[in-house]
C-alpha cells in the first residue's frame, strides 16, 4: 500500500493498485477557517499559475464558504531555458481591500509565489498569505538567498506543512523565517490515515467522520512568535 501527501502529478495514482492520496487542502482549509473566522467575506483565493487552478479549487471546497469573497488567477509563463524565470502575463480577479491567499502544492525557489504576491498587492490586496504543502525554500543563483527574497517579497506570511523535516531546523536558525513562516504539523493526519487504512476505511470516510479537523494537525510555529 502506498500513502503519499499532496502529489504534484495526480496521474501517478493510477500506477498503483493500493494507494491513498492525502491532500493538504482539508488541513489548510480548516486552519484558515478557524484563524479568519471573524473577518467576514474577505478572503480571495488565488491560483499562482495556470497549473494551480485545481489546487485552488480544492482549498475552496475546504474553506468556510461565508469567508470567501471570490477567486483570482495569475497567468505566468516560464521563460525559455530559464528554470527560475517567469513572466507575469495577467492578473485576473478582484482583490482590492481583501485578504489574498495563494495556494500551491510546493514552493521551491519561490519565484511563482513571490510574483503572484506582487500581482495581488499591485491589485490592491491589503494582506497576502502564501500557502504551500511542500516547502523547499531553495536559494537562487541569480536572485540570491531564499530568506532574503522572502523578507523583501510582498508575502506578509508563508504557511507551510512539515512534509519536509528539514524545515524545522531551518526555522530554528533563521530569524527571517521565524518572522514570516507559520509551520503546520500534519503528523496526526498521517497517523490517523495509517490506522484508518488498517481498519479498512477510506480517507474520504475518515475526513467525513470528524467533527473537528483540528484533531489532524497542530501549529508548530506561528509567524512572528
Amino acid at each position: 500500500h502506498i500513502m503519499v501527501v499532496e502529489l504534484h502529478s495526480e496521474q501517478i495514482e493510477i500506477a498503483f493498485d493500493s494507494f491513498d492520496h492525502l491532500k493538504t487542502s482539508p488541513i489548510f482549509g480548516d486552519y484558515l477557517s478557524h484563524r479568519f473566522a471573524d473577518v467576514g467575506q474577505e478572503i480571495v483565493l488565488i491560483a499562482p499559475d495556470d497549473g494551480g487552478v485545481r489546487a485552488r479549487e480544492d482549498l475552496h471546497k475546504n474553506l468556510r464558504q461565508d469567508l470567501i469573497a471570490g477567486q483570482a488567477s495569475v497567468h505566468q509563463l516560464r521563460k525559455r531555458r530559464a528554470m527560475e524565470e517567469k513572466e507575469v502575463l495577467d492578473f485576473v480577479g478582484e482583490v482590492d481591500g481583501k485578504i489574498a491567499i495563494i495556494f500551491d502544492d510546493m514552493m521551491r525557489s519561490g519565484t511563482t509565489m513571490f510574483q503572484a504576491a506582487s500581482g495581488a498587492k499591485k491589485a490592491g490586496a491589503r494582506k497576502v498569505l502564501g500557502v504551500a504543502a511542500h516547502f523547499f525554500g531553495l536559494d537562487s543563483k541569480k536572485h540570491g538567498l531564499f530568506e532574503e527574497r522572502l523578507a523583501e517579497s510582498d508575502l506578509d506570511e508563508l504557511i507551510v506543512s512539515n512534509t519536509r523535516p528539514a524545515v524545522v531546523e531551518r526555522l530554528a536558525r533563521s530569524p527571517i523565517l521565524r518572522q514570516k513562516l507559520t509551520l503546520i504539523d500534519i503528523a496526526p493526519y498521517m497517523g490517523r490515515a495509517i490506522r484508518n487504512y488498517e481498519t479498512g476505511g477510506t480517507i474520504k470516510d475518515m475526513l467525513g467522520s470528524l467533527t473537528d479537523k483540528r484533531e489532524l494537525y497542530g501549529v508548530l510555529h506561528q509567524a512572528g512568535s
